[in-house]
């Protein structure tokens, strides 16, 4: 499978021959995009523990839990976006 984002920031997916009537991978993926969006989703979930025990820790563990997931949602956002223009 080949993925890249067109020029209008949609992501297109270039199947081999061999699987292109794969449905299941369609699935597959999609369900994984759809983890991105699920705030009970396993991103969701893991970042909640994540968080917790960061809280929970010294400031210094803490400050860096901050700066990382501060770095996840950006990307996640981006991601999302792109994956709704289209």
């Amino acid at each position: 499978m080949k993925a890249a984002w067109s020029p209008n920031g949609c992501l297109t997916v270039r199947w081999p021959d061999g699987i292109r009537d794969a449905r299941e991978n369609f699935i597959e993926l999609a369900q994984l995009f759809k983890q991105l969006d699920a705030p009970k989703g396993k991103l969701g979930r893991a970042s909640l523990v994540w968080s917790n025990r960061s809280v929970t820790a010294a400031d210094k563990v803490y400050a860096g839990y901050l700066k990382r997931i501060g770095d996840i949602t950006v990307d996640r956002n981006e991601l999302a976006a792109r994956s709704r223009r289209c």
